[in-house]
């Protein structure tokens, strides 16, 4: 994407006009044939228009509208970034995958992508890391808390500084934003990929690793050590 400064804008034809002059999604290089190379591994994160507040609750995500979504190309280490106007290359996209991988996916993601798509998006082949973590835990931790305990890393952002970025027009806040959570979503998937485990501070503020099964190790990447 272009990095020409954007003005802020208010209004809804204002902010269409603004959307409206981005350039289009990059280019993804070609994928390999069946056999004739690694699997096509996509990382999606999504930000919305709207929140759950306006919409009536978070059971209607289906009206939240499709703001930036962007997704990890693991193979390639490329990025692509979608606009609302871009969804078909993105429903596209996500069905050409043998496995899209997120956080939260099917509760979130999923839900308000799926106004933009004929097929049922909960039967393309996924790992959501959250379903799993809350099979594991009996309960639900935060992508922030796992990212920090296990990576030494933090977002960005957060949701509702997102929509504030949507509303005034800086659409290219929302893009770096999207951007960052992807890929730090893909590092942490990395992580329990090669790893087995993720990690999290219990009520006491004690570290512990929690199992995870997110797929074939890297042989790239050496075993875990400490805890």
């Amino acid at each position: 994407m272009g990095r020409a400064t954007l003005l802020t804008l208010t209004g809804a034809c204002a902010l269409l006009a603004a959307a409206a002059a981005l350039p289009g999604p990059a280019p993804v290089r070609e994928q390999p044939g069946a056999g004739t190379g690694p699997p096509k591994v996509l990382v999606l994160d999504v930000e919305t228009q709207r929140s759950a507040e306006e919409v009536g609750g978070w059971e209607h995500r289906e009206r939240m509208g499709l703001a930036v979504a962007v997704t990890h190309d693991l193979a390639s280490g490329l990025s692509r970034v979608y606009l609302e106007r871009d969804a078909p290359a993105l429903i596209a996209d996500l069905a050409s995958a043998d496995l899209v991988v997120g956080f939260n996916l099917r509760r979130f993601d999923y839900g308000v992508l799926q106004p933009y798509a004929s097929l049922d998006l909960n039967t393309l082949p996924t790992l959501d890391m959250l379903e799993q973590i809350h099979s594991r835990l009996g309960f639900r931790l935060s992508l922030s808390h796992l990212a920090e305990e296990t990576l030494g890393a933090a977002k960005t952002a957060d949701g509702l500084q997102s929509l504030a970025w949507w509303k005034a027009g800086e659409i290219q806040k929302v893009i770096a934003y999207c951007t960052a959570d992807v890929e730090l979503t893909a590092a942490l998937y990395r992580f329990g990929r090669d790893h087995e485990y993720l990690l999290y501070r219990d009520r006491e503020g004690r570290p512990v690793r929690v199992p995870v099964e997110f797929g074939q190790k890297s042989a790239s990447n050496p075993p875990a050590g400490g805890l």
